[in-house]
C-alpha cells in the first residue's frame, strides 16, 4: 500500500460502499419503524433482487466496454432514482413507489468493488501478494459495514431512517469519482485494468442470464456456499430487528449488525494472517455457512443483550473469509476477460442469499413468531452446506472418473 495511489483506491471503494449498507438498512429500516416486518422482508428481498440479477449483466458491460466507460454512467443512474426514491418516501408519498424507486437504483449500482478485486487479480506479482490484497480489501469493506449500520441507526434516531438512502446515494457518486482520481496517481498499470475492454469473440456473447459465468461449474461451486451463508446473514438481519423490539427496541438491530460487521474484521485478520492451504481454504469455504447458522441458535432461547451482542458478533466472524476464499479463487477459475463478471456474480449469490433469507424470516415473523423465524434462519445454512458437500463430492468423483487411465474425457 505504499504505492502512490493504492491506498487511495481502497478510500475509494469504501466510501463507494457505504452506499451498499446505508440505502438497503435505511430502506429496511423505514419499514421496521411501523412494526411492518412482511413489508419489510418484501422491500429487501426486491433490493437484492435487483442487485443480484444485475450485478453479472453490470461486471459484463465492464468487461466488454470498460470500466472508464461504464462506471460514471451506472453511478449516474443509480443515484438519480434513489434519490428520487428518498424524495417520495421522505414527503409521505407512497411508500411502496419509493422503495421501487430505490430498488430501481440498485439495478445500476456501479460495480466499483468487482472493479477493484479484479485490479488487485491482475496486478499482483503471486499469490501471497494477491491472497494479502483481497484480504485487506475484504478487511476494510467489513469496517465499512461495521460503521454503516451505526451510521443509519444514528440518522434513525436523529432525522430519520429515509435520510440514509440519500446518503448512500451520495457516497455512490463520490466514491465512483474518487476510484478514477486515485486510479490515475496509482499508474499506468492501474489506469489501464480500468480502460481495459474485452469485446465478445465474434461479438455473438450471449448477453442473457443463463450466459452468466455463475452458470458454470467453477461459478456454481463459488456460489452455492455463499448463498446459503448470505441466507443466514438475510434472515439475522430482520430476526435480529424483530428479537430487538420484541425484548428492548428495534433500532438495537443497527447494532448487532454493527457487531456482526465487526466479528468479520476479526475474522477477516486472523484469516489473512493465517497460513491456510488451497485445498484446506476450499474446505472451510463449504462449512462456514453451517457454522453461521449454529452460532445464531442461542438466541432462539434468551432475551438478554449481551447474549444477542455474542450471537452478531461470533456468527460474523467468517463473513470476510468466505469473501477472501471467493475472490482468491477467481483468477484460478476464470481467464481475465471476465474477472469482472465473476467477481460481480459472487456478490450477486451473496444478495440474492440475503435477500430470500430476509423474506422467509419475515413472513415467518409476521405469521408463525419469532422462534419459526430462528429455526428457519438456522436451518437454511445448514442446508446449503450439505447441499454444497454433496455438489463437491460429485464433482470430484467425476474428476477422479475422468483422470483415471482409459476413461474417455466427457
Amino acid at each position: 500500500m505504499r504505492l502512490p495511489g493504492y491506498a487511495g483506491l481502497l478510500l475509494a471503494v469504501c466510501v463507494g460502499r457505504l452506499a451498499s449498507g446505508l440505502i438497503p438498512f435505511g430502506l429496511l429500516a423505514v419499514f421496521v419503524q411501523t412494526n411492518s416486518f412482511m413489508s419489510a422482508g418484501v422491500v429487501s428481498v426486491c433490493f437484492m433482487l435487483a442487485s443480484s440479477f444485475s450485478a453479472p449483466w453490470r461486471g459484463r458491460l465492464i468487461d466488454q466496454h470498460s470500466a472508464h466507460r461504464m462506471l460514471p454512467r451506472l453511478a449516474l443512474a443509480a443515484s438519480v432514482t434513489a434519490v428520487a426514491g428518498f424524495a417520495v418516501l421522505h414527503a409521505g408519498g407512497s411508500s411502496l413507489l419509493g422503495a421501487a424507486l430505490v430498488c430501481v437504483g440498485a439495478l445500476f449500482s456501479p460495480a466499483n468493488g468487482a472493479v477493484l478485486r479484479s485490479i488487485w487479480s491482475s496486478v499482483a506479482p503471486d499469490e501471497s501478494h494477491r491472497k494479502a490484497l483481497h484480504a485487506l480489501d475484504s478487511v476494510l469493506e467489513e469496517s465499512v459495514y461495521v460503521l454503516s449500520p451505526l451510521l443509519v441507526g444514528s440518522l434513525w434516531f436523529t432525522v430519520g431512517p429515509d435520510w440514509a438512502i440519500l446518503a448512500g446515494s451520495s457516497a455512490t457518486v463520490l466514491g465512483t469519482g474518487l476510484l478514477f482520481w486515485f486510479a490515475r496517481r496509482a499508474g499506468d498499470q492501474v489506469w489501464a485494468q480500468l480502460m481495459r475492454q474485452s469485446p465478445p469473440k465474434g461479438g455473438k456473447r450471449g448477453h442473457g442470464p443463463m450466459s452468466a459465468v455463475v452458470f458454470t461449474v467453477p461459478g456454481l461451486s463459488l456460489a452455492v456456499p455463499m448463498f446459503g451463508f448470505a441466507m443466514a446473514v438475510g434472515a439475522g438481519s430482520i430476526t435480529f430487528a424483530a428479537w430487538s423490539a420484541q425484548f428492548h427496541v428495534a433500532s438495537l438491530a443497527g447494532l448487532l449488525a454493527g457487531l456482526g460487521s465487526l466479528g468479520g474484521v476479526v475474522g477477516g485478520f486472523l484469516y489473512g494472517k493465517a497460513a491456510v492451504s488451497d485445498a484446506k481454504a476450499a474446505k472451510l469455504y463449504l462449512w462456514m455457512p453451517a457454522f453461521v447458522g449454529l452460532s445464531m441458535a442461542p438466541l432462539m432461547f434468551s432475551s438478554a443483550l449481551w447474549v444477542a451482542m455474542a450471537v452478531a458478533l461470533c456468527s460474523g466472524l467468517v463473513m470476510t473469509p468466505m469473501f477472501i476464499a471467493a475472490y482468491v479463487r477467481v483468477p484460478a477459475s476464470f481467464p481475465q476477460a471476465h474477472f469482472n463478471e465473476a467477481n460481480a456474480s459472487i456478490g450477486a449469490a451473496y444478495n440474492l442469499g440475503s435477500g430470500t433469507g430476509s423474506l422467509v424470516a419475515g413472513a415467518l415473523v409476521e405469521h408463525c413468531g419469532l422462534l419459526p423465524a430462528f429455526l428457519v434462519a438456522v436451518a437454511m445454512p445448514l442446508g446449503a452446506t450439505a447441499l454444497s458437500w454433496l455438489l463437491s463430492r460429485r464433482h470430484e468423483s467425476a474428476c477422479s472418473l475422468a483422470a483415471a487411465p482409459g476413461t474417455a474425457a466427457p
